[in-house]
């Protein structure tokens, strides 16, 4: 059901050992070029973790306004890179490169802001909320500058001003976590140091925003004649919070990034990214709840596709908490990949070997799964139609905790791509008290 997404700018080839990126620091020094005064950071090398490459779709990338020098986005094993020039993004037209998707109606953007080159003092990169691709569009952009420095700006309309909220900016810093949140024609900045807890910093309202918009990762270097630098991840985008259906669900990514959550009415649609497995390192995005005690959590999975063989879909229950994720933590899974089948995984504790269950290659898209626990005993099944459910297999945990986490759960299996999956007819139910309905 959801996952996350991360992006960084960088220039195609990748980024030299010699790069110098803006990192924060309470005892930074002034960088050489910067005017005194102006700096909160300091100047340290920057190297991906792997070469980057263009983010794959449902991501576009592409320069807005006049620029100067081109730009690109790419992405590697850790991060998002965005690499653009331009003289601003500001006054009535900006220039700049935008990373983004298109999202219709409500829907959200978080992600984290680590690195910023300092090509000026002006500098800006961060997440934004867009109306359209045109130079003068309205938009809401909470970003960083070169020179450390929070800013939170919106064009309320096309062609007018833009306006920014200088008070709130002193809190918008690298290093944490930003997010845009679209209602109808409002658009609401929040800040969060631990993804968890958010505080509002801003509101705007956008009369002429379409229910289309898009909503991207921005860097300009201010400066015409060269690109500047800017490094995102745990990137996210989705619409969980605003759906009716889904409103009491929560989404994050355990080893993963780049990924997207989008509710259709009563279904979600994912695009997973992802690593694959291994028995003491997960990686997936998952769409949850907390839950405690006994559960019976069950949902179909409409379609999956066979971008790679081992892409995979399904259920989990989880040792984790809303602010406590691990690749390596105690769980059971049941779930299917395009054409091998279907098989269950457990680990009976933190950082132990996993175990699977032989794949059942008759079990594939579309078809219901279930997963119920009832004390130490963790029930797996099948149906073909929801209603005559068939065991695959019963895992028994000792030690578990009462407090779990449960949801849905999708990997592409591979970090540079993604893959796309339709489930619906979720239903979380619990003994004592009724978590929630989707039908």
């Amino acid at each position: 059901m959801s996952v996350r997404l991360a992006v960084l700018l960088c220039v195609v080839g990748g980024c030299g050992a010699d790069k110098k990126v803006l990192t924060m620091d309470s005892d930074a020094a002034r960088p050489p070029d910067a005017p005194a005064g102006e700096v909160a950071g300091k100047l340290d090398a920057f190297t991906p973790a792997a070469p980057p490459a263009a983010p794959p779709a449902p991501w576009v990338f592409g320069d807005v306004g006049q620029v100067g020098v081109k730009g690109v986005s790419q992405m590697n094993t850790a991060s998002y890179f965005v690499r653009g020039a331009g003289a601003d993004i500001f006054g009535r037209a900006d220039a700049f490169q935008f990373a983004h998707q298109v999202v219709k109606g409500n829907g959200q953007i978080i992600a984290k802001l680590k690195n910023v080159d300092y090509t000026h003092s002006e500098a800006k990169a961060g997440i934004m909320i867009r109306a359209s691709l045109d130079p003068d569009a309205a938009n809401v952009f909470v970003a960083v500058m070169g020179n450390g420095a929070g800013q939170i700006q919106a064009r309320r309309d096309r062609g007018v001003d833009t306006v920014f909220n200088t008070a709130e900016a002193l809190n918008i810093k690298l290093g944490i976590w930003l997010r845009l949140a679209r209602v109808g024609r409002t658009i609401t900045a929040y800040r969060s140091g631990d993804r968890a807890s958010w505080t509002q910093v801003a509101v705007y309202d956008l009369p002429g925003l379409g229910d289309d918009a898009y909503f991207g990762l921005a860097a300009t270097s201010h400066d015409i004649a060269k690109q500047g630098s800017a490094e995102f991840d745990a990137v996210r985008i989705d619409n969980l919070p605003q759906s009716v259906a889904f409103r009491d669900w929560l989404a994050e990514d355990v080893g993963a990034m780049g990924s997207r959550v989008i509710v259709n009415e009563t279904s979600l649609a994912i695009t997973p990214m992802g690593e694959p497995w291994a028995v003491r390192s997960d990686s997936f995005n998952i769409v949850y709840r907390p839950i405690v005690g006994d559960f019976t959590l069950s949902a179909r999975v409409a379609a999956l596709d066979k971008s790679h063989d081992l892409a995979r879909v399904g259920l989990m229950a989880r040792k984790a908490t809303v602010t406590t994720w691990a690749r390596n933590q105690a769980l059971v899974y049941v779930g299917v990949h395009p054409e091998m089948g279907a098989r269950v995984v457990s680990r009976s504790a933190d950082n132990v070997d996993t175990v699977s269950t032989p794949l059942d290659a008759t079990l594939k898209a579309p078809v219901y799964l279930r997963l119920q626990r009832a004390g130490t005993n963790f029930v797996s099944s099948s149906s073909s139609d929801g209603t005559t459910w068939n065991e695959i297999a019963t895992t028994t945990i000792m030690g578990l905790p009462e407090n779990l986490v449960g949801g849905i759960v999708a990997s592409s299996n591979v970090r540079t791509i993604t893959t796309n999956a339709v489930i619906d007819n979720v239903r979380l139910t619990q003994p004592v008290r009724d978590a929630g309905a989707i039908q």
